[in-house]
C-alpha cells in the first residue's frame, strides 16, 4: 500500500521544512532538489499529491499538536484575536501583519521567492515582471 512505502531522503527533509512552515517550493529547496522555481513548484506540488507524503505529514503534525498542544484552528483564532485588538487600537500595521500571518497559516500565499535570482547574481526584475510572472504562474496552477 502507498502509506507504507518508505520515504526517501530528500522526501523526509521536505516535509520537515512543511511541518517548519516553509511553502513547498522553498521546502523543496531545503531538500536538495534542482531546477527553477516552476520546476520546484511542480515537484512540491507532486509530492504533496503522494498519499504516503501527505500520511506522514499528516502524522508528525497530529504528534506535534498532541506534544504542543497547539494546533492550526488555535492559531488562526489568535490571530483573529489579535487583529481585532489592534484594529482597536488604530494600530493597522499590527492588524494587517496578524492579517497576514493569518493568511499564511491557511495556506494563502504562494511562494515569491527570488533565491535563484539572488545565487544567479541578476537583479530582481520590476515589480511589472513580477506581477506578469505571478499571472502566469496562478495560471498554470489554474488558480485564476
Amino acid at each position: 500500500m502507498a502509506e507504507n512505502r518508505p520515504l526517501t531522503t530528500k522526501q523526509k527533509i521536505y516535509i520537515e521544512g512543511i511541518l517548519q512552515g516553509l511553502s513547498g517550493v522553498r521546502a523543496c529547496m531545503k531538500a536538495g532538489y534542482k531546477g527553477c522555481e516552476s520546476t520546484l513548484a511542480n515537484v512540491a506540488s507532486q509530492n504533496y499529491k503522494k498519499l504516503y507524503i501527505k500520511a506522514e505529514i499528516a502524522k508528525r503534525r497530529a504528534e506535534i499538536e498532541a506534544k504542543t498542544d497547539i494546533n492550526v484552528l488555535y492559531i488562526q483564532k489568535e490571530h483573529e484575536r489579535l487583529a481585532r485588538l489592534a484594529e482597536g487600537k488604530m494600530d493597522l500595521a499590527t492588524a494587517t501583519r496578524n492579517k497576514e500571518l493569518l493568511g499564511k497559516t491557511l495556506g494563502a500565499y504562494i511562494d515569491k521567492s527570488l533565491t535563484i535570482q539572488v545565487q544567479t547574481g541578476r537583479r530582481p526584475p520590476d515589480i511589472g515582471e513580477v506581477r506578469r510572472r505571478d499571472e502566469e504562474f496562478m495560471a498554470e496552477l489554474d488558480c485564476t
